[in-house]
């Protein structure tokens, strides 16, 4: 754990932009808590990214989002 990185989580898809859904830094244990709401994604794929960065270092871990079935609106 690093204490005060800088640390930013988007939302990217297939079909659209990225969505920046967090962004702050680690505490000075190196830990970050975050509440996230993901953005309806029906068509495409998408993807969680999560990004750290502390002076000249970066790290970066991309995780795909599973789909759900998606109940047609009225």
């Amino acid at each position: 754990p690093l204490a005060r990185a800088a640390i930013a989580v988007k939302m990217i898809s297939t079909v659209d932009r990225a969505q920046e859904l967090f962004s702050g830094e680690t505490n000075p244990e190196g830990w970050v808590d975050a509440i996230l709401e993901l953005p309806l994604v029906p068509d495409g794929n998408s993807a969680l990214l999560c990004q750290a960065q502390l002076g000249d270092s970066s790290a970066e871990v991309q995780h795909l989002v599973q789909k759900r079935g998606f109940a047609a609106e009225p």
